[in-house]
């Protein structure tokens, strides 16, 4: 019986999400445990009301701030967001942290950029709406929650693969700037091949 419960596929059951609308603990704990499970070591403060998380790795470093959009006194109608995301590495105890690069497809706009930040931070933002939908009678779609909490679980584990290549490596730079000029490449090859189809 325990096997067949193990062998189920990931999205079989939803997400224990909690009736109590002040979820930002929770939110908070999961992310931590997901990160966890990658193999990060996690850090954190509350201030404010918000709640500062450091999930680090051994050269990749996820600064979070989550915490209320707008004060109020209302906990049943107080909404929590994604406030801040940032990624950044660095290698030895006094090295200074670099943000990962930024792929910005067109310099005519700026305003469509790309980065393991924007990719993390758009999946812990679509998790935090939906823990929010719903209301006292209707709660939140539990197995859509689940799936968005995979994904994030996902991107941890594949930025802690980055994370020990460059620590196995000793050339941190590389792993994280290779991809950003292959994606460049790739991107300006694309352009062309439209430009030739179209022509």
């Amino acid at each position: 019986m325990l096997q067949v419960l193990r062998d189920q596929p990931g999205n079989a059951y939803g997400e224990d999400v909690p009736l109590d609308r002040n979820v930002l603990p929770w939110i908070v704990d999961r992310l931590e445990t997901w990160a966890r499970e990658a193999g990060m070591e996690v850090f954190h403060e509350s201030d404010g009301g918000d709640f500062t998380c450091a999930l680090a790795g051994k050269v990749v470093v996820v600064d979070v701030v989550l915490g209320a959009t707008a004060t109020s006194d209302d906990s049943a109608s107080r909404r929590f967001s994604t406030k801040q995301l940032k990624i950044s590495y660095a290698v030895g105890v006094d090295a200074t942290a670099t943000p990962v690069p930024t792929f910005i497809p067109s310099p005519v706009n700026s305003e469509e950029k790309f980065s393991l930040e924007s990719v993390l931070g758009d999946a812990l933002d679509a998790f935090v709406v939906a823990v929010q939908d719903g209301s006292d009678i209707t709660p939140p779609d539990a197995v859509a929650v689940k799936e968005l909490g995979q994904r994030i679980k996902e991107l941890l584990s594949q930025l802690m693969q980055l994370d020990n290549l460059s620590d196995e490596t000793k050339q941190t730079e590389q792993w994280f700037t290779s991809v950003h000029s292959h994606v460049t490449l790739a991107w300006d090859a694309a352009v062309s091949e439209v430009a030739i189809v179209t022509s």
